[in-house]
This record gives C-alpha cells, sequence and structure tokens, in this order.
C-alpha cells in the first residue's frame, strides 16, 4: 500500500506530458512572432516607395478576386491593404506593443511550465491582448472578420488546452 501512495505521489509531481507539448508549441509560436516583432521594430518603417509598391501588388491580387467572383475575399485583401498601411504609419507603436504582449504571452508558458496557475491567467491575458491589439489601431469595419474569428479560435482551443493541466500546476 505504501509502494502504490509512493508511486501516486510521484506520478503527481512529474509535469505532465500535454503541457509539455503546449508549451514547446507556445515558446515556438511565440518565439518566431517575438523575432519578428523585433526585427521589424528595428527595421524601421517600410519606405513610402515600397509601400506604393506593395499597394500595387496588392491591387492586383484585389482586381484578380473582383474578376474571378470572388468579391469577399477581395474586401479582405483591400482591408489587409489598409491595416498594412495603418501598421506602417504607427510603426513603432503597433510593434512595440506586439513585443510587450508577446513577452507576457512567454511568461505565462514560462511559469505554466514551471507549475503556477498564475502563468495560465497570464496566458488568458495575453489571448485576449493579442487579439484586443488590433482594435487599438484600426476600426472593427476595417479588420477583416477571419482574423477575429481565427484569433479567437486558436487562443480559446489552447486555453481549454492548457486548462486540462490546472489540478498539476499550484
Amino acid at each position: 500500500m505504501d509502494e502504490y501512495l509512493d508511486d501516486n505521489m510521484n506520478n503527481q509531481k512529474e509535469r505532465p506530458q500535454t503541457l509539455l507539448v503546449l508549451c514547446i508549441l507556445s515558446w515556438t509560436s511565440i518565439g518566431f512572432s517575438l523575432i519578428t516583432s523585433v526585427v521589424s521594430f528595428f527595421r524601421g518603417p517600410i519606405s513610402p516607395e515600397r509601400m506604393e509598391e506593395a499597394k500595387g501588388d496588392m491591387l492586383s491580387l484585389i482586381s484578380e478576386a473582383t474578376s474571378s467572383g470572388m468579391e469577399s475575399i477581395a474586401d479582405i485583401f483591400s482591408k489587409l491593404q489598409h491595416m498594412t498601411e495603418v501598421y506602417n504609419a504607427n510603426h513603432y507603436s503597433f510593434y512595440g506593443l506586439s513585443i510587450i504582449v508577446l513577452l507576457v504571452g512567454l511568461g505565462g508558458v514560462v511559469w505554466m511550465f514551471l507549475g503556477k496557475k498564475q502563468g495560465f491567467h497570464l496566458y488568458i491575458a495575453y489571448s485576449l491582448l493579442s487579439v484586443i491589439q488590433i482594435y487599438l489601431f484600426l476600426v472593427p469595419a476595417e479588420i477583416p472578420s477571419v482574423l477575429t474569428l481565427f484569433g479567437l479560435l486558436f487562443s480559446g482551443l489552447f486555453i481549454f488546452l492548457y486548462s486540462r493541466n490546472l489540478s498539476w500546476m499550484k
């Protein structure tokens, strides 16, 4: 009987495999996003010439989608182009905020990995902030609903999966 209790207590203290997998996935995603945001921050805004070139490329995609009868895709491309222009105009604010939000997420994942429930709450804050930050620079009508929907779905999925490991955290 004592042997069974010792084995059960040791198993309770080991980090769940699903938590390890989730942490690795989150670190990978947040890490790549953080590197990209830091590089973009220090690279600076896109030059007006490059912005016009990108706008021309996007306009050709929009006209192609419209001529093919895919107006909803053309609308998404149009909104993405506008988002790019707004983000470029607010370059340092946007990428600075993105870096802060990503660091919050990274901190939450590290704390969960270490077995602290506060990390779960920090991760929820990160998930919400990552979706909300877009709305600080654009009005809702200018944001493709697909971006918000996918952001909420993936955030919700990861929050749910992390919540399955809360019993292990203290």
